[in-house]
């Protein structure tokens, strides 16, 4: 018995020295790995700065900007939408403009017109903006999963919401898709259309508003399951005028 205990606990120490070699190798397996990495990027950069050192410059500037901006995610460019918006859209057009411009750039165009780098740097921010812009209309399509109750079908909601009179649900869901249209113009940025078309704007907020507020309960409740709340709540802005307020109105009401 005592050299079996023996034998049992030798194997346990021997288990336990093989798992400490094992994580001690591994640590320096993952510094070494480190290191050989830094030292890399360093010789790299040493390189690229001597070769192009306008270019190099200009994109480690940037490369600091991009880092500043991720990693303070409590700086008011992350406070809206439409700001980090316009950072990526100012981003992607000095990159473009360093890549195009900058005379040691690798890919650096010197019989480029008067008209061709521009347009490149203008397409390329704007296709940028338009990304992420779709990117961030995917997020807010989605529909809120509030409905009824679930032991009647959606259709047989609907008829009971229909017979209820005024205006029927798909009335209602038409209008508010409709004036959905009108203001989130897919090509158009949404600062861009406020500004040139502010009071048509503002016609079309109103509108989804007082249709929420004329829908008795349970047909909101009905809308707010069926229409893409998030988008409309993104689109609906404050405007400047007192009685513009339109976001904090539809918020207040729906609250």
């Amino acid at each position: 018995d005592i050299v079996s205990a023996n034998t049992v606990g030798g194997h346990f120490l021997r288990q336990i020295r093989f798992r400490y070699e094992t994580k001690t190798m591994d640590r320096v397996a993952a510094m070494l790995f480190l290191l050989a990495v830094i030292v890399t990027t360093a010789v790299l950069s040493l390189a690229f700065f001597s070769i192009c050192p306008l270019f190099s410059t200009c994109i480690t500037a940037l490369l600091y900007v991009l880092f500043y901006f991720l990693a303070n995610e409590s700086s008011g460019v992350h406070h809206a939408q439409e700001f980090e918006n316009r950072f990526w859209t100012i981003w992607s057009a000095l990159l473009a403009v360093a890549i195009i411009y900058v005379p040691d750039s690798p890919v650096y165009f010197e019989d480029l017109g008067p008209y061709v780098g521009p347009m490149m740097v203008l397409t390329v921010g704007y296709g940028v903006h338009t990304w992420d812009r779709i990117v961030h209309r995917k997020e807010m399509n989605r529909q809120i999963p509030v409905g009824l109750r679930r032991g009647a079908s959606a259709a047989q909601s609907l008829v009971r919401l229909n017979a209820m009179g005024g205006m029927s649900i798909e009335e209602q869901l038409n209008r508010i898709s409709n004036c959905m249209k009108n203001i989130d113009q897919m090509l158009v940025p949404s600062t861009i259309n406020n500004f040139i078309n502010q009071q048509y704007v503002m016609r079309q907020e109103r509108e989804i508003i007082s249709i929420f507020e004329d829908a008795q309960p349970k047909a909101l409740n009905y809308l707010i399951g069926h229409v893409k709340l998030g988008l409309i709540f993104y689109k609906i802005k404050d405007h400047r005028s007192y009685r513009g307020q339109h976001r904090t109105e539809l918020i207040e009401l729906l609250a």
